[in-house]
């Protein structure tokens, strides 16, 4: 996680990783994911 922010709205957190693959960006989301309170996540990626 390069940055992260709380923000207002339909999200509690906005957080940027960096990812070499597609793999390993998914293996971050399931850590995320696997977090005790996170109930979701959705990624946007910059292509």
């Amino acid at each position: 996680v390069r940055k992260a922010y709380f923000t207002y709205g339909r999200f509690d957190i906005v957080a940027f990783v960096e990812a070499e693959n597609y793999k390993d960006l998914r293996a971050i989301t399931t850590k995320i994911n696997s977090i005790d309170g996170v109930r979701s996540t959705e990624t946007l990626a910059e292509a």
